[in-house]
């Protein structure tokens, strides 16, 4: 039985956004999609999480100096 990518302690974790917090979070922020950074669809999480061309990840990371930090990539 294959393990998920996810559950490794190295992989921070991903979410997929709903779409009206994505419309709030790109007039608030980031302005439009074309603006934030890209996911590969074939990422191994972007696969394990079934999220479509276009669907807004939220990837929560640990931060030393932040404690959490929060990530925003747009699967392309």
């Amino acid at each position: 039985m294959a393990e998920m990518v996810s559950n490794h302690f190295l992989v921070p974790k991903h979410a997929i956004m709903p779409k009206a917090e994505v419309e709030t979070f790109l007039k608030k922020y980031a302005g439009g999609l074309e603006k934030l950074p890209r996911a590969s669809r074939n990422d191994p999480v972007v696969l394990e999480l079934g999220a479509k061309r276009g669907d807004v990840l939220k990837i929560i990371r640990d931060s030393r100096t932040a404690g959490k930090c929060v990530y925003y990539r747009v699967v392309g």
